[in-house]
């Protein structure tokens, strides 16, 4: 649940749609039927979940040398 708790940061600007239960019931079922086969479970790594909020991050264009880019939310 660490990931969940990193990810979901008021910080992030994150608004959980529809896409995110969406999300929660295909690991779901992808996980029941590994179970199912003997295959490993997924895995929800904090290191690539948080890789991924970083990479749908939205930033200001920067215009003066060693200003820091304003987070404007994700995409």
């Amino acid at each position: 649940q660490i990931t969940a708790v990193i990810v979901n940061r008021k910080e992030n600007k994150l608004m959980k749609g529809n896409g995110y239960h969406l999300d929660l019931f295909v690991v779901a079922i992808c996980i029941a039927i590994c179970s199912l086969l003997g295959l490993p479970w997924y895995v929800a790594a904090t290191v690539s979940a948080i890789a991924h909020i970083m990479s749908l991050k939205k930033e200001s264009e920067c215009t003066a040398p060693g200003e820091r880019p304003t987070f404007l939310g994700v995409r």
